[in-house]
C-alpha cells in the first residue's frame, strides 16, 4: 500500500529568468498597476486554477476589476458568463483576445488549442503576462515567436492571493471600467462594445454584425421588413 503522507512532493525548480514566489508581492503590485492602466484588459483563465483550488479567487479578481474573462474549454463550466477563445472558441472570444491591449493569463499553458497556429499571431496588440507553475510552459512562448511581457512562475492561488490586496488598495477609477457583469448578456455586451466585435448596423441597409443580431433576438427586438438574414 502507498501512504500519501510519506510521499515526497514534486516542487519544480525556479529558473533564474522567471519570477519565483519570493518576488510575488512586488510583481503583483506591478501587474495590478498595468491592469488598471490598460484600455482593453482581458483575463485568460485555465485549468491550473482548478488544480490550485483558486476558482473563487479568480472570480473575485474579475469582479473587483470589472474585466472580462476568456476561459479555456477546461474551465468553461466554472466561468459560464465568460467568453470562450481558441480553436474551440467563438468569434466574440477570439475577437476580444486579438483586440486586447493587456492580457493576464492565469493557469493556462496557452497551447496551440488556445493560441491557434502560428502562436506568433496570438494577441498581437497585447502585453501578454502569463502565470504558470511550469517554467517550461513559460519558456516555450518565446521559442514559438510569442514572447511574454512578463513570465511569472508561481502557483495560481499564491499569485492571486498576493494580487488581490493590491487590487483592493488601488482599484481603477470609475470612468475606466464598465458596469458590473451580472448576467452573461451584460458581459457579452461589454466585450462587444470595448473590443469592437462589429458595428451594430441595421440602419439604411447597413449590414449587422452577428453579435448584434443575436443580442437583438435575445432581447426580443424586431427587424425591418426588408431585413435579409443569410446564415
Amino acid at each position: 500500500d502507498i501512504d500519501p503522507e510519506t510521499l515526497e512532493f514534486f516542487r519544480p525548480e525556479t529558473r533564474g529568468d522567471y519570477l519565483g514566489e519570493l518576488d510575488l508581492p512586488e510583481v503583483a503590485l506591478a501587474v495590478q498597476r498595468e491592469l488598471v492602466q490598460a484600455r482593453r484588459p482581458l483575463l485568460i483563465y485555465g485549468w491550473g486554477l482548478r488544480l490550485a483550488g483558486a476558482i473563487e479567487d479568480a472570480r473575485e479578481l474579475a469582479d473587483a476589476l470589472n474585466i472580462p474573462i476568456a476561459a479555456t474549454w477546461a474551465v468553461r463550466d466554472a466561468f459560464p458568463d465568460g467568453l470562450v477563445f481558441g480553436t474551440h472558441g467563438n468569434r466574440d472570444g477570439n475577437a476580444a483576445v486579438q483586440n486586447a491591449d493587456y492580457i493576464l493569463s492565469i493557469g493556462s499553458r496557452l497551447d496551440t488549442k488556445a493560441t491557434s497556429s502560428p502562436p506568433a499571431l496570438f494577441a498581437p496588440k497585447a502585453r501578454l503576462v502569463m502565470v504558470d507553475l511550469d517554467a517550461a510552459e513559460l519558456a516555450k512562448m518565446g521559442r514559438q515567436g510569442r514572447p511574454l511581457y512578463r513570465g511569472i512562475q508561481a502557483d495560481c492561488r499564491a499569485f492571486l492571493r498576493h494580487l488581490m490586496p493590491a487590487v483592493r488598495l488601488y482599484r481603477p477609477a470609475a470612468s475606466t471600467v464598465s458596469a458590473p457583469f451580472c448576467r452573461s448578456t451584460s458581459r457579452m455586451s461589454m466585450a462587444t462594445t470595448r473590443y469592437a466585435l462589429g458595428p451594430a448596423g441595421g440602419a439604411d441597409g447597413a449590414p449587422m454584425s452577428r453579435a448584434s443580431v443575436v443580442r437583438s433576438c435575445t432581447l426580443g427586438q424586431s427587424f425591418p421588413g426588408s431585413c435579409l438574414n443569410c446564415a
